[in-house]
């Protein structure tokens, strides 16, 4: 094999110099944006069928998280969905979205272009009475999306469905795709996004009374959230693992 003899003088003007053919421009950009194109790199060669929101369990279930980001995105966002799996989300040319919507699509997008699919649960029948909204697995989350209308209607929207499924798509992020402990912060980081689509500075909630439903079929659940500094107490009942009046 022939050996070469390398110019540097060419190599350094060629780094500083704007060339004029397109090839050579191209050449240039690359190496201008070396850490942003291996990234752009790295997450476009990751094939799409290894991302995105995976929800099992019924149709009907997944029906109602469809219907829940619809009504909220009011038909500025382009979600596509693959049998199961919501594979991308994307804004409409021309649509802002409100800062609430931002929240939730910033969410969404994170989880669905992570390299690994993030994957759910959503129960049905007798299998709510052990999920109170969701439920923390480290390699599946549970969702339970009737705990999540029923809570909105019970608090008169002052802890929304929306809130909640936002809430368990983040916390299932934290857990299996950051490696993050339930108790070290990924429950933490749900309840913060939770707390800035309902319009609150910080929210914690815990059983009071019975204990856990899941041990006594009957509870309380006590939420505490701050308010332009004010805290409120949102306190409903849970009985068989949903909430009730």
């Amino acid at each position: 094999m022939s050996q070469h003899t390398w110019n540097t003088s060419v190599i350094n003007n060629f780094s500083w110099q704007t060339p004029t053919h397109p090839l050579l421009l191209d050449m240039v950009e690359t190496v201008r944006n070396h850490k942003k194109q291996d990234y752009c790199y790295s997450l476009n060669s990751i094939p799409r069928d290894n991302r995105g929101i995976l929800i099992l369990g019924k149709k009907t279930e997944r029906k109602k998280a469809a219907k829940l980001l619809n009504q909220t995105f009011e038909n500025k966002v382009n979600i596509k969905w693959k049998g199961k799996k919501i594979t991308n989300i994307s804004t409409k040319d021309g649509k802002t979205l409100s800062e609430k919507q931002q929240i939730v699509f910033n969410t969404f997008s994170k989880v669905i272009n992570n390299d690994q699919v993030t994957k759910f649960k959503a129960v049905s029948g007798k299998k709510r009475e052990k999920v109170i909204g969701g439920a923390a697995r480290d390699k599946i989350q549970l969702l339970d999306f009737q705990d999540m209308i029923d809570t909105e209607n019970i608090t008169d929207g002052k802890i929304s469905a929306l809130g909640i499924f936002v809430h368990e798509v983040e916390e299932a992020y934290q857990i299996q795709q950051e490696g993050i402990d339930y108790n070290d912060g990924a429950h933490q980081a749900g309840l913060d996004v939770q707390s800035e689509i309902d319009g609150y500075e910080s929210m914690e909630g815990k059983f009071i009374r019975n204990g856990s439903s899941h041990n006594s079929g009957y509870a309380i659940y006590h939420v505490i959230v701050k308010k332009t500094g004010k805290v409120q107490t949102i306190d409903y009942k849970i009985e068989k693992g949903n909430p009730t009046r």
